[in-house]
């Protein structure tokens, strides 16, 4: 009884609905019903792979066998129909009744023809009586007619209708009255629709002809298609109650009403309605046949197709379908039939399996329960042995693994409370080490020292529970200075200094130690305060900030909670980094600080340089003038000619070195300022394109101008020894490689091969920076001198010392009488005026100088016309390059003086004495005062001098001269009072004035002079006897007007589109070439008002094409002027004595061009 309710327990209840018994009576059932449904599919649905279909495959042909015949049979009734009618039709029109009455409508309606209303009379004549009344009487007999009429096969109008509406009718358009007239005879039209609201008609036509035979006329019969269609295709044996059959046309558009709505609960339109199912569209191809498909319901049908051939133009589809579920609905009503006897013998089966399986599965039932409560953790569970059995093994074998698991268990349980303790005390280690991340995170993040301290301080007061915090750093007296407190009051008893040894803190700092004080007496001094009133600290922490064995700061805490293990182990992790980003802080504000003095002495020393340089320039001016009175004393003693022959060769040397850094230049800067000032006159907008093609040229240029002036500042720093180099060890091979690839994109744009060979060698010692620019001179100097072949660069050891770098090209060469030339700064092989390759000459003689300091040199190769090898060889080095420095000459750059390029435009002419003009020279120095006046008085000019700003004022008082030539510098009143003075008083507003000088003009000096409106600025080193002349000429003149059209010769294509710009900007018409020849070509063809002659061409250099141009006679009137960015002392001299009548200094100056332009073109023959 007591097995029998452990038997009924829950758990086995459970257990009964998955176990062996179950399955069982469900298997058993199983079977059961799988074999009676099978047999019973099989006799419906058939046998797979067999002949046998079962009862629906019979149901199915014998329904598509029912549609075939179905389908025929309206085929070939609805065909029949249509004859008859054409039949009917053809009789109708044939009638000796209907051609008499036609003939004589057709007569009286020809003389008719200018009658108003023709219509209504014929429509009184008995002839058309006679004939609507036996039209009616045929529509009434059949019943499908809608109207019958007869249209003139002359013009096509209805002129006999049962609907009198329809008469004078224009029917000629009609396919039916085209087709009937067309074949003579009778046409059956398509299905069309004849109002908004009607139904569908087709029409029936024939002819009617006249007593000879022709054609009088079109008899038309309208068919209603509902009436004459609806009796065939509403019956049909064999559809079923919801099988239909329609009729669609071509288009698949259907032709007669649906039995059913449509999905959506709307009911289709003949005409109005395209039917989607596939019978229906085979059927409208032509096409015949039976299938199963879905129809316009979204239902599965069995339908029979037909092709309907009207006529040999059109056809129609025929459908006759029926519903497959209405045709097997009697074999489903068997399979409801096959479930119910299913579910019967199942109830059987059950009650069989159940009584057997419960003797096999009792014992297996006592050993399942003993199992579940073992795995429920009651490992004491034993199950009886009762049989001798298979389960009876199978119970024995479950107490010994009952023993066993007990066993296991308790070893287990003691192993996972090890593993708990372990946890714990990783846990615990994770968030020290958590905590010490935190903290080392705000010491990196920190921007400044006292950030530092602030950030690290509240970290570690959260860590630690403290509710005061303090940070002492070491000051350079020993001592500890508060730098950083947090928590205290502000009236809180904190030491600001400690001494190293004085008290916890100072004894602290001195052991270097972590110092905890815990049972603090109550007598103590200092208390924390809370929210309710003051307490004592429960817990104070000392820690030292060690670094390098050095204290350099004490952290100290004070908490009310007592410190634990774990904090001090986070406060032990982090004081060391704490240390160190205390050092770093300090040494980075010692570091800012030292850079701000550092700023403030740099300033300084521009000043002092910016000072010196003013005085160099005057000295300058000074060694010129005085070296052209020693050319006036040249019959002095031999030694003072020595002298002045090296001072010539220094002053050759100096010119050559300022000619060419003004010419690389002003080159650049010509295109930067022109178009700047091109592109800020006009505005934003006005031509985006040639604005963005402006911008490309001013930032190419910038690019130019940047690599040069660095390569000036790199030179400069070698020569002062002051270039600073940073050795380290890196692979030469490497090296080589990212040189090459950095170059190697303009190589290919030239069409060059690029090869890099590199043998195995080992690191070397050096500055990887300096030999990489090195390199990528070499490389771009090899690009630029060759136009095709291939450049080679070769890394390999040079013996047991040291590794060279060979760079190889197919390029121009060097002429071997030339090669220790190229090292030289500006310097190049052609420095001509026709050279084809731009440069500075700076590259080279910065290389050769970099690789002396990093202890190798440079070697050079070359034949002329056959390429180059330029070999860098370096030494492996072991300790660093040996030590070297530049060269302790130093060649002194002097900027020369030229005129000012920026004038304004000149004022009205003013003479007050045509025949002399009065000039007033005011100037200091007796000497200069002296040559301005014989020359000016030897050309026809009234002189009068002033020694000073004063004497000069009181001589405009009271006597105004044609003209003033000033000179700025002047003790007492300076230049700049006496033209400020002038220009206030209304009488001499206008006066012209020519200013000379040998100081260097700062911004606000032109400034000032600017405003007060001078007419021209000379420097004096640069002014001789015909300058003077002509500027003094100038100075009395009035402005002229703008010539037609101007030649520009310039090679280069950016100052080509500079000068373009400016010149279409200004309104002058021009014309551009290339080269010196093309402009000699130009100007004898086209004969130009001015040209503006670049000195730097190919071909033929533009002083040359000068030469030719002032050597014809018919020529020589025009002016040229030449554009060149060499402006310096003696150039001027030379374009002029090339025959340029004027030149204009690079960059160009827009108002100095345009004054210059406007000055020549209106200056007297020869002038």
């Amino acid at each position: 009884m007591k097995e029998t309710q452990e038997m009924a327990s829950p758990k086995d209840r459970q257990a009964w609905f998955v176990g062996l018994r179950t399955r069982l009576t469900v298997g058993f059932c199983l079977v059961f019903i799988v074999a009676l449904v099978l047999v019973q599919l099989a006799s419906i649905f058939g046998l797979p792979f067999t002949t046998f279909d079962g009862r629906m495959g019979e149901a199915r042909s014998k329904a598509f066998h029912e549609l075939d015949l179905m389908a025929d049979g309206k085929r070939d009734f609805l065909l029949f129909w249509l004859n008859e009618r054409r039949a009917a039709v053809n009789f109708i029109a044939a009638n000796d009744f209907v051609e008499d009455g036609v003939a004589n409508l057709l007569a009286l309606q020809a003389s008719l023809e200018t009658t108003a209303d023709p219509w209504s009379i014929l429509q009184r004549e008995p002839a058309s009586l006679s004939l609507v009344e036996f039209f009616n009487k045929i529509r009434f007999a059949y019943g499908f007619y809608t109207s019958i009429e007869i249209a003139s096969a002359e013009t096509g109008k209805i002129f006999v209708s049962t609907d009198p509406t329809h008469l004078g009718r224009d029917l000629s358009a009609s396919a039916s009255f085209k087709e009937s007239m067309r074949a003579h005879g009778g046409y059956v039209s398509d299905m069309e629709r004849v109002a908004e609201d009607g139904g569908p008609v087709f029409f029936f036509s024939d002819v009617v002809k006249d007593r000879q035979g022709s054609n009088s006329a079109v008899l038309v019969l309208q068919v209603n298609a509902d009436k004459a269609l609806a009796p065939m295709f509403s019956s049909g044996v064999g559809i079923g109650d919801r099988g239909e059959a329609l009729l669609v046309n071509r288009q698949v558009e259907l032709l007669t009403n649906l039995k059913h709505p449509l999905p959506d609960g709307s009911r289709a339109r003949p005409l109005e309605y395209r039917v989607q199912s596939e019978p229906a569209v085979l059927a409208a191809r032509g096409e015949n046949g039976v299938m199963e498909a879905v129809d316009y319901r979204g239902g599965r049908v069995l339908a029979a197709y037909r092709s309907l051939p009207v006529t040999p133009e059109w056809s129609w589809g025929l459908v006759v379908k029926t519903d497959r579920d209405e045709l097997y609905a009697p074999l489903y009503g068997d399979m409801e039939n096959t479930a119910l006897f299913a579910l019967a013998g199942s109830l059987f089966v059950i009650l069989f399996t159940s009584l057997v399986a419960g003797l096999i599965t009792r014992p297996v039932l006592v050993l399942s329960r003993a199992a579940r409560q073992l795995a429920a953790g009651d490992r004491s569970v034993r199950c009886p042995v009762v049989l001798h059995d298979e389960i009876g093994v199978l119970s024995t074998s479950f107490n010994r693994m009952a023993e066993t698991i007990e066993t296991t268990m308790d070893g287990l349980e003691q192993q996972a409370v090890e593993l708990r303790t372990t946890a714990r005390a990783l846990e615990v280690r994770h968030q020290v080490q958590q905590q010490a991340l935190t903290v080392s995170a705000e010491l990196a993040a920190a921007d400044s020292l006292d950030a530092l301290l602030d950030h690290s301080l509240r970290e570690l007061m959260q860590i630690a529970r403290a509710q005061v915090g303090a940070v002492y750093l070491r000051m350079e007296d020993g001592c500890f200075q508060l730098a950083c407190v947090r928590g205290a009051a502000p009236d809180a008893a904190l030491p600001k200094c400690i001494k190293p040894g004085e008290g916890g803190l100072g004894w602290s700092a001195e052991s270097r130690s972590v110092e905890i004080l815990e049972n603090i007496p109550a007598q103590t001094r200092y208390l924390i305060r809370t929210v309710i009133g003051e307490s004592l600290p429960n817990c104070v922490m000392h820690v030292p900030l060690v670094f390098r064995e050095r204290t350099v700061g004490i952290l100290a805490l004070a908490s009310l909670y007592p410190v634990t293990a774990e904090q001090v182990e986070v406060v032990e992790m982090v004081r060391a980094q704490m240390a160190t980003a205390v050092i770093n802080a300090l040494a980075h504000a010692e570091t800012e600080r030292l850079a701000v003095d550092l700023q403030v002495k740099n300033e300084e020393l521009a000043s002092m340089n910016e000072e010196l340089q003013s005085q160099s320039e005057e000295l300058q001016s000074q060694a010129e003038e005085l070296q052209g009175q020693s050319e006036e004393l040249h019959a002095q003693t031999a030694e003072l000619i020595a002298q002045q022959r090296l001072v010539e060769e220094a002053d050759k040397l100096k010119s050559e070195f300022l000619s060419n850094m003004s010419h690389e230049l002003r080159t650049p800067l010509n295109s930067i300022m022109a178009l700047s000032q091109l592109m800020i006159s006009r505005g934003p907008g006005k031509d985006p394109t040639q604005e963005a093609e402006y911008l490309q040229v001013i930032e190419r240029n910038g690019r130019q101008l940047l690599k040069l002036i660095n390569d000036i500042l790199d030179l400069s720093k070698i020569e002062a020894g002051r270039i600073d180099m940073f050795a380290s060890e890196f692979a030469p091979g490497l090296l080589a490689e990212r040189a090459v690839d950095t170059i190697r994109p303009l190589a290919e744009k030239k069409g060059l091969a690029l090869n890099l060979r590199i043998d195995k060698l080992p690191v070397i010692f050096a500055d990887e920076d300096k030999v990489n620019q090195i390199l990528l001179n070499l490389l771009s100097n090899a690009v630029k001198f060759t136009d095709r072949g291939e450049i080679e660069v070769t890394v390999s050891r040079t013996g047991s010392w040291g590794v060279a770098f060979a760079v190889r090209d197919t390029g121009i060469g060097i002429a071997s009488g030339n090669i220790h030339k190229i090292f030289d700064e500006f310097r190049q092989v052609d420095g001509s005026t026709t050279r084809r390759h731009e440069g500075t000459g700076l590259g080279l003689a910065i290389c050769r100088k970099l690789s002396r300091l990093l202890g190798g040199e440079i070697e050079v190769r070359s034949a002329e016309g056959q390429g180059s090898t330029f070999t860098l060889v370096l030494p492996l080095g072991g300790e660093g390059p040996p030590p070297r420095t530049a060269s302790a000459r130093r060649e002194p750059l002097v900027p020369g003086e030229r005129p000012l390029e920026k004038q304004p435009v000149l004022p009205a002419q003013r003479l007050s004495n045509p025949g002399r003009p009065r000039i007033l020279v005011v100037e200091d120095n007796p000497v200069a005062a002296l040559q301005i006046r014989s020359v000016l008085e030897e050309s026809g000019y009234t002189v009068h001098s002033a020694a000073g700003g004063e004497e000069g004022l009181a001589f405009v008082g009271h006597t105004i001269p044609d003209g003033i030539v000033l000179d700025l510098m002047m003790p007492d009143v300076d230049g700049f009072e006496v033209l400020e003075q002038i220009r206030s008083t209304p009488t001499t507003a206008t006066l012209p004035v020519l200013v000379l000088t040998a100081k260097e003009l700062t911004a606000a000096d032109r400034a000032r002079l600017s405003h007060n409106n001078i007419q021209q600025l000379v420097q004096k080193g640069s002014l001789d006897r015909g300058q003077l002349l002509d500027c003094v000429g100038k100075l009395l003149k009035g402005h002229p007007e703008p010539a037609p059209w101007i030649l520009i010769v310039e090679d280069n294509p950016d100052n080509r589109l500079t000068l373009e710009a400016l010149l279409q900007e200004q309104g002058y018409a021009y014309l551009t070439v290339t080269d010196g020849l093309q402009a000699v070509q130009a100007v004898r063809e086209k004969k130009p008002s001015l040209v503006l002659m670049d000195i730097h061409l190919p071909v033929l250099s533009g002083l040359d094409a000068t030469r030719r141009i002032k050597s014809d006679p018919e020529l020589k009137q025009i002016p040229v002027i030449a554009l060149t960015a060499r402006a310096m002392k003696g150039d001027r001299e030379g374009f002029l004595a090339a025959g340029c009548d004027d030149y204009l200094a690079k960059p160009i100056d827009p108002p100095a061009l345009r004054q210059m332009i406007d000055r020549w073109l209106t200056a007297p023959s020869g002038g």
